[in-house]
């Protein structure tokens, strides 16, 4: 009888935490237009991914360019966007090249809300 309650506490608690996370939102991903690339908007989001980056690996990157990249918006009520970019980095001015991919979370315009590095990868 143990390993029956046990079982059926495992079976709920699967169940309640597929119930509490978000369902697909529908949200799919847009490229950003060649001409947007130099936006300052997708500017800082490129040189803050770099910085954070940096930061935590002590790379000595520096950003030379925004290759392309994609946005995907919050749907059904969500906040945020998501920045996907692929850009070209050096180490220090003048080093060696590398093409990265990266990913950021945050809320344009906004001063209250965190962005987030979701994740940089050479690639």
């Amino acid at each position: 009888m143990t390993s029956l309650h046990a079982m059926v506490v495992a079976v709920l608690l699967v169940v309640t935490v597929a119930a509490t996370l978000p369902a697909g939102t529908g949200a799919v991903w847009v490229p950003i237009p060649a001409g947007d690339l130099n936006s300052q908007l997708v500017q800082q989001v490129a040189r803050f991914a770099v910085l954070l980056h940096d930061l935590s690996r002590h790379a000595n990157l520096v950003l030379v360019k925004v290759e392309r990249g994609a946005i995907e918006r919050s749907g059904a009520g969500g906040v945020g966007t998501t920045y996907r970019l692929e850009l070209t980095a050096e180490t220090s001015p003048g080093g060696s090249r590398w093409l990265y991919r990266c990913e950021v979370r945050g809320v344009p315009a906004s001063i209250s809300a965190t962005w987030k590095l979701l994740s940089f990868k050479a690639i």
